[in-house]
Protein backbone atom coordinates (compact mmCIF):
# COMPACT_ATOMS: atom_id res chain seq x y z
CA UNK A 1 0.00 0.00 0.00
CA UNK A 2 0.76 3.54 -0.69
CA UNK A 3 1.19 4.42 2.89
CA UNK A 4 4.08 1.23 3.84
CA UNK A 5 6.62 2.31 5.68
CA UNK A 6 10.46 1.04 6.03
CA UNK A 7 11.98 2.36 9.07
CA UNK A 8 10.27 5.40 9.13
CA UNK A 9 10.46 5.99 5.53
CA UNK A 10 7.96 5.66 2.63
CA UNK A 11 8.32 2.01 1.24
CA UNK A 12 6.99 3.66 -2.30
CA UNK A 13 9.23 6.36 -2.50
CA UNK A 14 12.41 3.95 -1.06
CA UNK A 15 11.48 1.00 -3.70
CA UNK A 16 10.52 3.20 -6.36
CA UNK A 17 7.65 1.51 -9.23
CA UNK A 18 6.95 -2.66 -9.60
CA UNK A 19 4.41 -1.72 -12.18
CA UNK A 20 5.01 -3.34 -15.54
CA UNK A 21 5.27 -1.03 -18.57
CA UNK A 22 1.95 -1.12 -20.75
CA UNK A 23 1.63 -1.56 -24.56
CA UNK A 24 -1.90 -1.27 -25.57
CA UNK A 25 -1.63 -2.55 -28.94
CA UNK A 26 0.69 -5.28 -28.01
CA UNK A 27 -2.03 -6.17 -25.30
CA UNK A 28 -4.49 -6.55 -28.11
CA UNK A 29 -2.53 -8.67 -30.35
CA UNK A 30 -2.13 -10.93 -27.06
CA UNK A 31 -5.81 -10.56 -26.24
CA UNK A 32 -6.09 -12.08 -29.67
CA UNK A 33 -4.21 -14.44 -29.86
CA UNK A 34 -5.19 -16.19 -26.82
CA UNK A 35 -8.84 -16.01 -27.89
CA UNK A 36 -7.09 -17.85 -31.21
CA UNK A 37 -5.90 -20.45 -28.30
CA UNK A 38 -8.71 -21.13 -26.74
CA UNK A 39 -10.77 -21.61 -29.84
CA UNK A 40 -14.41 -20.23 -27.95
CA UNK A 41 -16.93 -17.79 -29.58
CA UNK A 42 -18.75 -17.10 -25.86
CA UNK A 43 -16.46 -16.52 -23.11
CA UNK A 44 -17.83 -16.58 -19.33
CA UNK A 45 -15.22 -16.04 -15.96
CA UNK A 46 -16.72 -15.67 -12.57
CA UNK A 47 -15.10 -13.64 -10.69
CA UNK A 48 -15.38 -14.98 -6.82
CA UNK A 49 -15.12 -12.31 -4.16
CA UNK A 50 -16.45 -11.77 -0.18
CA UNK A 51 -20.13 -10.27 0.05
CA UNK A 52 -18.37 -6.82 1.56
CA UNK A 53 -16.32 -6.74 -1.35
CA UNK A 54 -19.49 -6.85 -4.04
CA UNK A 55 -19.98 -3.73 -5.03
CA UNK A 56 -15.95 -2.78 -5.74
CA UNK A 57 -16.08 -5.88 -7.60
CA UNK A 58 -19.41 -4.95 -9.58
CA UNK A 59 -17.60 -1.46 -10.28
CA UNK A 60 -14.36 -2.99 -11.44
CA UNK A 61 -15.99 -5.24 -13.78
CA UNK A 62 -18.43 -2.78 -15.15
CA UNK A 63 -14.68 -0.92 -15.91
CA UNK A 64 -12.85 -3.81 -17.41
CA UNK A 65 -16.46 -4.80 -19.91
CA UNK A 66 -16.69 -1.34 -20.69
CA UNK A 67 -12.91 -1.31 -21.81
CA UNK A 68 -13.15 -4.74 -23.79
CA UNK A 69 -16.99 -4.32 -24.76
CA UNK A 70 -19.30 -7.31 -24.71
CA UNK A 71 -18.72 -8.40 -28.26
CA UNK A 72 -15.44 -8.26 -30.03
CA UNK A 73 -13.85 -9.91 -32.45
CA UNK A 74 -10.33 -12.14 -32.46
CA UNK A 75 -7.61 -11.89 -34.72
CA UNK A 76 -9.60 -13.50 -37.12
CA UNK A 77 -12.35 -11.57 -37.36
CA UNK A 78 -14.82 -13.93 -35.34
CA UNK A 79 -17.03 -12.23 -33.04
CA UNK A 80 -16.51 -13.12 -29.19
CA UNK A 81 -19.02 -12.25 -26.58
CA UNK A 82 -17.65 -12.14 -23.02
CA UNK A 83 -19.40 -12.11 -19.88
CA UNK A 84 -18.27 -11.51 -16.42
CA UNK A 85 -19.89 -12.41 -13.44
CA UNK A 86 -19.59 -11.93 -9.69
CA UNK A 87 -20.15 -14.99 -7.27
CA UNK A 88 -20.22 -13.96 -3.42
CA UNK A 89 -18.61 -16.75 -0.92
CA UNK A 90 -17.58 -16.41 2.63
CA UNK A 91 -13.31 -16.06 2.90
CA UNK A 92 -13.41 -19.64 3.75
CA UNK A 93 -15.06 -20.93 0.75
CA UNK A 94 -12.44 -18.70 -1.30
CA UNK A 95 -9.75 -20.27 0.09
CA UNK A 96 -11.11 -23.69 -0.46
CA UNK A 97 -11.98 -23.03 -3.99
CA UNK A 98 -8.50 -21.53 -4.48
CA UNK A 99 -6.93 -24.66 -2.95
CA UNK A 100 -8.91 -26.85 -4.97
CA UNK A 101 -8.40 -24.62 -8.51
CA UNK A 102 -12.03 -24.03 -8.95
CA UNK A 103 -12.03 -20.97 -9.51
CA UNK A 104 -11.86 -18.22 -12.62
CA UNK A 105 -10.51 -15.17 -10.92
CA UNK A 106 -10.78 -14.45 -7.05
CA UNK A 107 -10.83 -10.95 -5.88
CA UNK A 108 -9.94 -11.07 -2.43
CA UNK A 109 -8.44 -8.95 0.62
CA UNK A 110 -4.83 -8.96 1.68
CA UNK A 111 -4.94 -6.80 5.25
CA UNK A 112 -2.37 -4.52 6.18
CA UNK A 113 -2.39 -4.91 10.32
CA UNK A 114 -0.02 -1.89 10.20
CA UNK A 115 2.26 0.69 8.10
CA UNK A 116 4.70 -1.79 7.97
CA UNK A 117 6.01 -2.88 3.82
CA UNK A 118 7.61 -5.94 5.25
CA UNK A 119 4.61 -6.88 7.52
CA UNK A 120 2.24 -6.42 4.30
CA UNK A 121 4.77 -8.51 1.95
CA UNK A 122 5.07 -11.16 4.51
CA UNK A 123 0.64 -11.58 4.88
CA UNK A 124 0.65 -12.30 1.55
CA UNK A 125 2.60 -14.62 1.64
CA UNK A 126 0.61 -16.25 5.11
CA UNK A 127 -2.47 -15.92 3.20
CA UNK A 128 -1.47 -18.88 1.22
CA UNK A 129 -2.47 -16.75 -2.14
CA UNK A 130 -0.50 -17.15 -5.52
CA UNK A 131 1.44 -19.22 -7.09
CA UNK A 132 4.83 -18.13 -6.57
CA UNK A 133 8.14 -18.67 -5.52
CA UNK A 134 7.58 -18.06 -1.78
CA UNK A 135 10.91 -19.45 -0.69
CA UNK A 136 12.35 -16.33 -2.84
CA UNK A 137 9.94 -13.97 -1.86
CA UNK A 138 10.51 -15.13 2.05
CA UNK A 139 14.33 -14.83 1.61
CA UNK A 140 13.64 -11.17 0.12
CA UNK A 141 12.27 -10.45 2.95
CA UNK A 142 14.40 -11.85 5.69
CA UNK A 143 17.02 -10.16 4.14
CA UNK A 144 15.32 -7.16 4.07
CA UNK A 145 15.02 -7.73 7.82
CA UNK A 146 18.46 -8.24 8.30
CA UNK A 147 19.61 -5.16 6.46
CA UNK A 148 19.61 -1.72 8.35
CA UNK A 149 20.44 0.33 5.13
CA UNK A 150 17.17 1.84 3.60
CA UNK A 151 18.75 0.98 0.13
CA UNK A 152 19.24 -2.48 0.79
CA UNK A 153 15.93 -3.07 2.38
CA UNK A 154 14.16 -1.49 -0.62
CA UNK A 155 15.85 -3.44 -2.71
CA UNK A 156 14.63 -6.52 -1.51
CA UNK A 157 11.38 -5.54 -0.83
CA UNK A 158 11.43 -4.59 -4.26
CA UNK A 159 12.65 -7.80 -5.33
CA UNK A 160 9.99 -9.65 -3.45
CA UNK A 161 6.95 -7.53 -4.73
CA UNK A 162 8.69 -8.38 -8.09
CA UNK A 163 8.62 -12.33 -7.55
CA UNK A 164 4.62 -11.93 -6.33
CA UNK A 165 3.46 -9.64 -9.22
CA UNK A 166 5.85 -11.24 -12.20
CA UNK A 167 3.83 -14.61 -11.33
CA UNK A 168 0.72 -13.08 -12.64
CA UNK A 169 -1.37 -15.17 -9.86
CA UNK A 170 -1.54 -11.83 -7.61
CA UNK A 171 -2.15 -8.48 -8.94
CA UNK A 172 -2.60 -5.73 -7.11
CA UNK A 173 -5.98 -4.18 -7.69
CA UNK A 174 -7.53 -1.72 -5.04
CA UNK A 175 -6.60 -1.45 -1.47
CA UNK A 176 -7.62 0.52 1.62
CA UNK A 177 -6.07 1.69 4.75
CA UNK A 178 -7.67 1.53 8.35
CA UNK A 179 -5.03 1.07 10.44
Amino acid sequence: PASSLINGNNAVLAIGSTAYAYDRSESIKNWKKGLNVIKQNDISITVITPDYMEESTKLLLQGVQSGIGETFQDSKGNAVKLTLKVELMSENEIKSAIAQNEYDIALVPFRATNSSAVSFLSSVIESGYGDYDKDRVSSYIEAAQSSGELGEIAKNLKNAENEIISSCTVCPVIYESSY
